[in-house]
């Protein structure tokens, strides 16, 4: 069986924030991308760096795992 590679996470970054709320909320990639209408690649791409999200984007992403948008933007302030 083929192992998926995971490239590392930059630990502070928005794709490390990204990845530590939605496996908070216990969603795998695909759920929180269906629940704003994004790709699941796209959530992949935002969480690994090779990709940023627009404004609209990472407010929709906030709203959808509950948390806020500054902490989720810039790491700092409280996580909800």
């Amino acid at each position: 069986m083929a192992q998926i590679y995971n490239p590392p996470i930059n630990v502070g970054s928005f794709g490390w924030r990204l990845r530590s709320a939605r496996a908070r909320a216990g969603l795998a990639r695909p759920e929180p991308a269906e629940m704003v209408g994004f790709s699941y690649m796209s959530i992949e791409r935002y969480e690994t760096g090779k990709r940023s999200p627009t404004l609209d984007k990472t407010r929709s992403l906030a709203a959808a795992l509950d948390v806020s948008l500054a902490w989720l933007v810039t790491g700092e302030g409280s996580e909800t």
